[in-house]
């Protein structure tokens, strides 16, 4: 069942974790003192060759990405 996530605010962070959204999947993490985070998804293609796809995650409000 879709959820949506609640809404951030500049007084509220969003919430941590994973959701999943209409378009897709939304990722929220704490890196207080990190520069960029990137989410890494991994896949094991019809050939059996592993392909890594990295996905940049913008700032956000309190340290969360």
């Amino acid at each position: 069942m879709f959820m949506p996530p609640p809404p951030a605010t500049p007084d509220l962070p969003p919430e941590l974790g994973v959701r999943l959204t209409p378009d897709g999947a939304q990722f929220c993490v704490y890196a207080g003192h990190a520069t960029s985070v990137e989410v890494c998804l991994f896949d094991i293609g019809h050939d059996g060759v592993e392909t890594e796809r990295r996905i940049p995650l913008r700032h956000r409000a309190h340290g969360t990405w």
